[in-house]
């Protein structure tokens, strides 16, 4: 397996791999040796993201071959945690699939690699994949976030994208982290996570913040308390000076 952009022409690959972001929402401890913005924990969480396009009537038989990959994974002793997750109001990203392997550091997940492409019921498996479906993208990403999330348990994500301008990533890690406060106050239940982009081609270096939620219905209702609040709108309104927004879609989760 290779990490980088690949998608179809025309397409924003940047839009492509913040959407590849879904299953980035397990409690990692530790991660790649690459360097941390100033502030950040010292070891964070790699997700290995895959966001595919299944062929029409084969969605069931995919999650049944990824089922199978992840019991390989735990055959061979992997600490990767592999989720699943369906676009449901994304644009034009709306009923792709995005699978996510989720590893405690960047150790652990290149020495996976080097096991699962040694293996012959992993390729086995893999080889067969194309019959069902179509790789968009396949990228890494590095945990970010400011403080470990509360909770995290839920079905339902919404991941917001963004190019944070040269120099300010950790301007914005702050502010965004600085949103707990905010959220504890309205009684929010989303569990909040920021990711980089580590390896993913021309989306390499993008930012992607990932809000999982119970279920559809305690989003609409946090949405609804963060829309009238002062405080909250001055906040994002204040973001627009260091970052541009690039996407924003809704994932339910369909793990087998």
């Amino acid at each position: 397996m290779r990490a980088g952009g690949v998608g179809k022409e025309g397409e924003n690959p940047m839009t492509r791999t913040i959407a590849a972001l879904a299953l980035a929402l397990a409690p990692f401890l530790a991660g790649l040796a690459a360097p941390a913005p100033a502030g950040a924990a010292h070891h964070e969480p790699v997700l290995q993201a895959y966001l595919v396009d299944v062929k029409p009537g084969k969605l069931e038989q995919y999650r049944g071959e990824v089922k199978k990959l992840a019991g390989v994974m735990k055959r061979i002793g992997s600490p990767g945690v592999v989720r699943m997750w369906r676009a449901t109001a994304a644009g034009p990203q709306t009923g792709r699939v995005l699978v996510g392997v989720e590893y405690p550091n960047g150790t652990a997940w290149a020495e996976n690699q080097a096991k699962l492409e040694a293996d012959a019921e992993w390729r086995r498996i893999m080889s067969g994949l194309p019959a069902i479906r179509t790789l968009q993208s396949h990228a890494v990403w590095r945990d970010i976030s400011t403080s470990p999330p509360a909770g995290g348990a839920g079905s339902v994500l919404v991941v917001t994208g963004v190019r944070v301008k040269p120099g300010r990533l950790e301007d914005y890690r702050k502010r965004v982290g600085g949103a707990s406060a905010i959220n504890e106050r309205l009684g929010l239940s989303g569990s909040m996570r920021m990711w980089h982009a580590e390896i993913a081609g021309p989306a390499t270096g993008a930012v992607a913040v990932g809000v999982v939620y119970p279920d559809l219905a305690t989003y609409v209702s946090d949405q609804a308390k963060i829309a009238s609040d002062a405080e909250w709108q001055k906040l994002l309104s204040g973001l627009s000076e260091i970052r541009t927004l690039e996407s924003r879609s809704l994932y339910e989760e369909i793990t087998p």
